[in-house]
């Protein structure tokens, strides 16, 4: 079985482009830089369709690109024919123009290449962020952040890792040693030039980027004398760095709220977007503003009451479920639901405000029963002493939280079909995620600002 060629193609940054023999074109052959063909330039058969021009122009245009080629002074040269050969081929109207005799056959205006026809600068902008002019003002960028429950419920500070692009401090972003700003003479600060080709009789005229701004990778317009340029960005004038930014957060964040933390994204006007991720203790559900607690306890207690619950709640303080208050419920049926008033988490924006807290029971049947065991449980149906449990995160006692003993009445012993049906109603709407940014940087609906 034959062995399937995969080109690799690198930079300083690591791999750019991974192109299998299935998607190099048909008939490729070794660019010919000495022949008027434009096909022969490229390496192609004239049956090449219009996708093979583009991959082996892509191809070429990636090795020979004149920022990757600084100590080749022929490779402006062959960057230059296979661009006029692009040009001859993507736009055969416009060539058969100026091939014609006549004034027609003068230089006619060209618009540059779409992007993606220059894949060094595309690179660039993808590490660097920005457009066609390299993205000087950077971006925006998106963070996790994963917190506990109880930071949710009372809000407070939170620190966010992230690996971001900053301007660089020891040129101050202008690419340069000295601090001072260079624009590329030779093509004006355009960073576009033009170039004649003479292929048999035709004159063909295009225009790519500026050979001379090679000194400052993804700057068009910008030339930076050798011995000025700055060691540290390169003469990008830009660093990526690893920082940890602060977030205050409000009261009552939920698992997917979007977060704005402006000014503090890539380059000096890019903001962040943290998404928050709400981590639950074992066996707790955040529904809205509403909390699920799920209890498992043993039969005998579910049939006699004969038991009390200790909830640790994430705002510091304990609350107590009676087991005078169970038994004044009754019997305690699988998938039973009590309903604690108030104790839910706060609503974002108004915390003073809560949502409810629910028990959801879980019984468990013991795995076996001997004959003597059954008949004293068909006689008595009692149980010796009080059963404790407890539940919820163990976290710091607040000293200004005081420990509360819940009163439960019969109206809040809830079947599971009426706890599904209420639970995460209170706070409808309040978990819609955010969509991305706006193109002007805006935060989409059900997103938050942080200051």
């Amino acid at each position: 079985m034959p062995y399937r060629r995969v080109d690799l193609e690198t930079s300083q940054f690591g791999v750019l482009h991974s192109a299998s023999s299935a998607s190099l074109p048909a008939h490729a052959a070794a660019p010919d830089f000495s022949s008027s063909d434009p096909y022969r330039v490229l390496g192609l058969s004239p049956q090449a369709s219009p996708d093979e021009v583009r991959t082996a122009y892509r191809r070429l245009a990636m090795r020979l690109h004149p920022d990757r080629n600084s100590d080749d002074p022929a490779a402006a040269d062959k960057f230059a024919k296979i661009q006029a050969a692009y040009d001859a081929l993507a736009h055969p109207e416009k060539a058969a123009r100026r091939a014609a005799p006549g004034p027609d056959r003068r230089a006619s205006p060209h618009h540059p290449p779409p992007p993606g026809d220059d894949p060094f600068a595309d690179f660039v902008n993808a590490m660097f962020g920005g457009g066609p002019a390299g993205g000087r003002d950077g971006g925006d960028i998106a963070a996790p952040l994963r917190i506990a429950m109880d930071m949710a419920f009372r809000g407070g500070r939170a620190s966010v890792a992230v690996d971001r692009v900053a301007v660089c401090s020891v040129c101050s972003g202008t690419g340069a040693a000295s601090g001072n700003s260079y624009r590329c003479t030779a093509c004006s600060g355009t960073g576009r030039a033009t170039t004649r080709r003479t292929m048999g009789s035709a004159v063909f005229t295009s225009v790519g980027p500026c050979s001379a701004c090679r000194t400052a990778p993804g700057r068009p317009g910008v030339a930076i004398p050798p011995a000025d340029v700055c060691k540290s960005c390169r003469g990008i004038g830009r660093v990526r760095e690893q920082a940890s930014v602060p977030v205050d957060l409000p009261p009552g964040v939920f698992s997917g709220l979007t977060l704005r933390v402006p000014g503090q994204g890539s380059g000096p006007t890019g903001d962040l977007y943290v998404t928050v991720d709400v981590e639950t203790p074992t066996g707790w559900e955040i529904r809205g503003a509403d909390v699920v607690v799920h209890q498992r306890i043993a039969l005998v207690d579910a049939l006699t009451g004969n038991f009390h619950i200790t909830i640790h709640h994430p705002a510091g303080h304990n609350l107590r479920v009676s087991a005078a208050d169970v038994r004044a419920a009754g019997v305690l049926a699988p998938g039973a639901v009590l309903r604690v008033p108030g104790e839910g988490m706060p609503h974002l924006g108004t915390p003073a405000r809560r949502g409810n807290l629910y028990i959801a029971f879980d019984i468990a049947f013991p795995p076996h029963l001997d004959p003597q065991a059954a008949a004293a449980l068909r006689d008595l149906l009692a149980a010796p002493g009080p059963s404790t449990y407890e539940t919820g995160p163990h976290v710091h006692h607040h000293p200004s939280a005081a420990d509360k003993t819940i009163v439960l009445d019969k109206a809040n012993v809830l079947s599971n079909d009426a706890a599904a049906a209420e639970v995460g109603r209170s706070a409808a709407g309040q978990r819609s995620s955010r969509p991305p940014p706006t193109d002007d940087g805006a935060p989409g609906p059900g997103s938050c600002s942080v200051s």
